[in-house]
C-alpha cells in the first residue's frame, strides 16, 4: 500500500432538527503528504507519541511526532497553509515516547518534555525566543534509564505550578521495579520527588499511560492509570495532595491489557467517563454516575457501541460533527481492510455510539497514537496519527460543515498559566456541556491547548462557567459562536481572584490577590497601586505573558499601552508575588 496516497472517506451524519431532518456530509482527507508532513516511526516498540499543540504560540496548531532511536524528533510548524519541518535545536535521538509541550515555569512560552524508552526523560527550557536548553539535571529531575511511555502534567497540589507524573517500567514484564513517579514543581525551575510521600507510585503493576482528571468534582486532580497484562488499572483519589487507591471502591479496577486513558463526558451529565483500549477481547468504557456523593463507574463499552474488538492503542474523544456531543476515534495496530484497524464512533446524542465506517478509507495501517487539533482554524477537529514501520503518519483533515463551534483558549493568573485542570461548563438553550483541560491524554498524546467545542445550530452561548485550579469561578455571558476567545482567570471579577482556603493552608507560597487594588480600572493613561505604604516592584504583561514594563513605584503610566487586558504582578515587602488584571481603554 502506498501510504503517500491521499485517502478519502465520507461520513453521512443525520442532524435532527425541530421539524425536519436534513443530512449533512463531512469529509476527512489524509493530507499529510500534501501539507509537508513526511514521518514514520521506526522500531515497533508500541509506537511513538503525537502532539497537536501550538509550540510557537502564533495561534496555529503545530505538530510534533516522536521518532525511533537514532532520529531527531520531528517538529512541524504550521504556516497557515501547510507545515514546514523546523530544527529547534533539540538534539534528542533516543527512542521517544510522549512528546509534551508545557509552560512549567509560567513564563508565557512553551517548554518541551520527552519521555524515552531505555533512556532518561528530558526537560528542555524555552528562553522565549525558541532557543532550548536541556535542564533535566539542573531541574533536579532524575536521569535514570527507564522504559517510560506516558508523561502527563497537572497541578496536583494546586499551588499554581504544573507538576510532572510519568509511568516507568523496567526491562521485563515482572512486577519488580515497575512504578509511576510524581515530581512537585517548586516554582523556581526545580522539582522534588513526591512519589512515595503522596502515595502516587502504584508499584507492582505494568503501566502504559495515565491521565489527570477530577472524577469526584472536588477540584483536586485525581489520576487514572492504564496497566498492561491484566495487572489491574488504578484510580488514585487526590486528598488535598496525597493519593488514595479507590479503584475497587469506585469499581474502576479493570483487569485487561490496558493501553490508553481517554477522558470525556459522553452523555453531557457533568461527570467524566473513561475509555481504555485493549486487545481483541474488547476495549472498556467506564461511565461515571453518582449517588449521595459516591462516584461509581460501570463498564459499558459493548452496550454503548465502542467495544472496538481490534488491538487498540491510542484513543481520543472529539466532536467530529460539531453537534455538541463527544465522539471517539481509536487507533489500532492491525494491518489490512479485512480486520478492525481504526474506527470513528459517532455519538447519537445520548451517549450511545455508531460506527460510521469500518475505519477511514486507507486508515488500515499500523497505528499507535493520535492527537486532536484544528490545523486550518476552520473550527472542526482534525486528527494527527503517528504510524509505525513501513507506513507514513497521517493527518486527517476535516472539510468542515455547517454546524457552529467555539474555540476557547485559557490563561491562568494565580492558577498555572496553561490553565491545566480547569473545568469548563457551557450553557445554551437548555443544553449543557462539561470539559476538563489536560496536558497529556490518550496514549502518549497531547491535544491542542485550545478547547474546541461543537455547538450544533446554536448561534450564541448563554454562559460559560470556568472553575480554575485555584477554586476561583469566572462566568462569561452572551458569547457569539464561530470564533476563538481567550479567557483569563479573574476576567469576570475585575481581576480579583478568590483562592480556595484549602490551598492556602497547604501551600504557603500562594497569596490571594486581595492585599492591593488597582485604581482606576479600566484606565486611559495611569493606574495607581493601592494597599501599600511604600513603593514596590512591579511588572506588567500582555495576555500572552510577554513582559511589557517594569518599575518600582505605586503608579504606572500606561498611556503608551495598546488597548486591551494586561496582567500586573507586584512583589510585596516579604517577597511574595500578587497578581491582578487591569484594562487599558
Amino acid at each position: 500500500m502506498n501510504s503517500d496516497y491521499r485517502y478519502k472517506f465520507s461520513i453521512l451524519l443525520v442532524a435532527c432538527f425541530s421539524v425536519i431532518g436534513t443530512a449533512q456530509s463531512y469529509e476527512y482527507n489524509d493530507v499529510a503528504s500534501d501539507v509537508g508532513i513526511n514521518h514514520t516511526y521506526f522500531l515497533n516498540n508500541s509506537g511513538g507519541g503525537s502532539s497537536f499543540h501550538d509550540f510557537d504560540m502564533d495561534g496555529k496548531d503545530d505538530i510534533t511526532l516522536a521518532t525511533g532511536e537514532g532520529e531527531l524528533i520531528h517538529f512541524y510548524r504550521n504556516t497557515g497553509n501547510d507545515f514546514e519541518r523546523v530544527d529547534l535545536g533539540i538534539d534528542n535521538v533516543a527512542q521517544a515516547k510522549s512528546v509534551i509541550w508545557v509552560d512549567y515555569d509560567n513564563d508565557g512560552d512553551k517548554d518541551f518534555y520527552v519521555a524515552e524508552f531505555d533512556g532518561y526523560n528530558k526537560l528542555y527550557n524555552n528562553d522565549g525566543q525558541m532557543n532550548f536548553s536541556d535542564e533535566t539535571i539542573n531541574s533536579g529531575l532524575p536521569i535514570d534509564s527507564v522504559r517510560s511511555f506516558g508523561a502527563i502534567w497537572g497541578d496536583y497540589n494546586r499551588d499554581g505550578h504544573l507538576d510532572l507524573y510519568y509511568t516507568a517500567r523496567n526491562s521485563g514484564v515482572s512486577a519488580t521495579g515497575h512504578m509511576n513517579r510524581l515530581f512537585k514543581n517548586n516554582g523556581d525551575g526545580t522539582f522534588v520527588e513526591k512519589t512515595y510521600y503522596s502515595s502516587a507510585d502504584d508499584t507492582g503493576r505494568l503501566p502504559f499511560c495515565a491521565a489527570f482528571f477530577d472524577y469526584n468534582k472536588d477540584n483536586w486532580p485525581d489520576i487514572y492509570i492504564a496497566n498492561d497484562r491484566n495487572k489491574r488499572n488504578t484510580l488514585l483519589k487526590n486528598n488535598t495532595g496525597k493519593y488514595e487507591d479507590v479503584s475497587e471502591a469506585c469499581n474502576a479496577n479493570l483487569e485487561i491489557d490496558a493501553m490508553n486513558v481517554a477522558i470525556a463526558d459522553i452523555d453531557n451529565n457533568g461527570l467524566q467517563d473513561i475509555y481504555v483500549t485493549n486487545t481483541a477481547a474488547g476495549s472498556a468504557l467506564l461511565t461515571c454516575s453518582t449517588d449521595s456523593n459516591e462516584f461509581i463507574f460501570e463498564e459499558e463499552a459493548g452496550e454503548r457501541g465502542v467495544g472496538f474488538y481490534g488491538i487498540g492503542w491510542g484513543a481520543n474523544f472529539l466532536d467530529a460533527n460539531n453537534d455538541g456531543w463527544q465522539d471517539l476515534y481509536v487507533s489500532g495496530m492491525l494491518i489490512g481492510s479485512d480486520v478492525i484497524s481504526s474506527e470513528l464512533y459517532i455519538n447519537d446524542k445520548s451517549g450511545l455510539f455508531d460506527v460510521e465506517t469500518d475505519g477511514f478509507v486507507g486508515d488500515t495501517v499500523r497505528s499507535f497514537t493520535n492527537a486532536i487539533g484544528d490545523w486550518n482554524n476552520d473550527g472542526v477537529a482534525d486528527i494527527i496519527v503517528n504510524n509505525s514501520e513501513l507506513f507514513k503518519s497521517q493527518l486527517w483533515s476535516s472539510s468542515g460543515g455547517e454546524k457552529n463551534w467555539i474555540k476557547i483558549g485559557l490563561q491562568g493568573v494565580i492558577s498555572n498559566r496553561d490553565a491545566i485542570g480547569t473545568t469548563v461548563e457551557l450553557f445554551y438553550e437548555n443544553e449543557y456541556q462539561f470539559h476538563y483541560t489536560h496536558c497529556g491524554i490518550g496514549f502518549m498524546g497531547q491535544n491542542s491547548s485550545n478547547l474546541l467545542v461543537g455547538l450544533g445550530d446554536i448561534s450564541q452561548i448563554d454562559s460559560i462557567k470556568l472553575l480554575w485550579p485555584t477554586g476561583h469561578i469566572d462566568i462569561i455571558t452572551d458569547i457569539p459562536t464561530n470564533q476563538k476567545i481567550t479567557i483569563i482567570e479573574g476576567q469576570s471579577t475585575d481581576g480579583n481572584i478568590n483562592v480556595d482556603p484549602l490551598i492556602l493552608t497547604s501551600n504557603n507560597n500562594i497569596e490571594q490577590a486581595s492585599g492591593f487594588s488597582i485604581y482606576p480600572n479600566p484606565a486611559y493613561d495611569q493606574i495607581s497601586i493601592e494597599g501599600f505604604e511604600k513603593d514596590i516592584t512591579w511588572k506588567t504583561y500582555d495576555i500572552n505573558g510577554i513582559e511589557i514594563d517594569n518599575g518600582r513605584s505605586l503608579s504606572i503610566n500606561i498611556e503608551q499601552y495598546k488597548t486591551g487586558i494586561y496582567i500586573l504582578s507586584v512583589k510585596n515587602e516579604v517577597g511574595k508575588t500578587q497578581t491582578k488584571l487591569f484594562q487599558k481603554l
